[in-house]
């Protein structure tokens, strides 16, 4: 991928995560994948959450994929320093991202789904349900 599709990415990001959290007057987020997430799901989560705390820190972020974890990017997951995917957020009046994830079915903590103000779905499978305002 060239520098000039990431930058054509991100601004697509950008543009589409700030007007879901403007319109819908939100300041938290929480980031979902499926379930038993292997590194990719693991990793989309987990980075987009740092990186929405990072450019965004007028933000809450919470990033959750279950206690049932049992793949490689466990390790790595446990030992992050600012968040604890691990633990159900405790919050309301919120948005919602999923990454990597075709179904609704597979996605770890669907009932953020079903109970957010507004979603966005980040994900690459041909077989993508079409799930999500965004």
């Amino acid at each position: 991928m060239s520098e000039r599709e990431v930058d054509a990415m991100k601004y697509v990001f950008n543009e589409q995560f700030e007007k879901m959290m403007e319109e819908h007057q939100l300041k938290n987020v929480v980031i979902l994948g499926h379930m038993n997430p292997d590194g990719d799901a693991a990793g989309s989560v987990m980075g987009l959450a740092h990186y929405i705390h990072v450019v965004y820190p007028q933000y809450s972020v919470f990033p959750y994929m279950a206690e049932t974890m049992d793949k490689g990017p466990k390790e790595l997951t446990v030992t992050d320093r600012i968040f604890d995917p691990f633990v159900k957020p405790q919050v309301s009046e919120y948005g919602v991202i999923v990454c990597d994830s075709a179904t609704v079915k597979r996605i770890v903590g669907e009932e953020f789904l079903e109970n957010a103000r507004v979603s966005m779905v980040i994900d690459h499978h041909a077989f993508n349900q079409g799930y999500g305002d965004i």
